[in-house]
């Protein structure tokens, strides 16, 4: 609470309410059991999307930033960078104030000026799907900059792993259905689609009325653990 007597919360009501004005449906929550994560998709006109992210802590934004990610497969790393500076050298000049709308008008900006046309993309990604939003999500306390360069890594490296090995539970009857669990270490989201294509092999999983999918995967990086970057539950 500042002198005022405003609180964090009040203030992010305040901001959350105004962004769902703005934006309406394209402003979506999250996390709705903790109220706290948001997210939108910017698109240009040339179809280019970037997916954004944020998380608020309790104390944004009197005392720190919100966590954020930005994925955008079709850009390459340099420009990913780039927003990411724009991005915090907004926060640096709005410390203690409210950057969720500057932050989303930056991006629309920068993918309408800089980018519409002049399409920044690294040779190794030309097979990402440019419509891709949140295949993967980071929901880390990390510098932007930082958070990009694990999108990026999580993107390129797994095209190459093997399908791990499945357990599968026992078949359990209840009347006239049949359920079966089917369980698999993963360290990425494409492991996850190839042992969901797997398993589709069987036609009786592949034609099932209910196929309740969820995974979680934690990435490690340099001395500590960063927590979950890849999550569908």
């Amino acid at each position: 609470m500042d002198s005022s007597g405003v609180t964090n919360k009040s203030l992010q009501e305040e901001e959350i309410e105004a962004m769902f004005s703005i934006y309406d449906s394209e402003w979506q929550i999250e996390d709705p059991f903790k109220n706290n994560s948001y997210s939108i998709k910017i698109s240009n006109s040339s179809g280019d999307s970037v997916f954004f992210k944020i998380i608020l802590p309790e104390d944004y934004p009197l005392n720190s930033p919100p966590q954020y990610l930005i994925s955008a497969p079709w850009m390459s790393r340099e420009v990913k960078n780039r927003l990411a500076t724009m991005l915090e050298d907004i926060y640096s000049e709005n410390i203690g104030s409210c950057v969720l709308y500057q932050w989303v008008v930056k991006i629309q900006d920068f993918i309408n000026e800089e980018l519409s046309g002049n399409k920044s993309c690294d040779d190794s990604k030309d097979s990402i799907d440019y419509g891709a939003t949140n295949d993967s999500s980071v929901c880390v306390n990390v510098p932007l900059n930082r958070a990009c360069e694990l999108l990026d890594h999580s993107n390129s490296s797994s095209n190459n792993e093997e399908l791990p090995p499945i357990t599968h539970g026992e078949i359990i009857q209840d009347k006239k259905s049949v359920f079966q669990g089917h369980v698999a270490k993963v360290v990425s989201v494409d492991q996850v689609k190839k042992i969901l294509s797997k398993l589709k092999e069987n036609r009786k999983i592949a034609i099932a009325t209910h196929n309740i999918l969820a995974y979680r995967s934690t990435f490690y990086f340099e001395s500590f653990k960063m927590g979950p970057i890849s999550s569908n539950c």
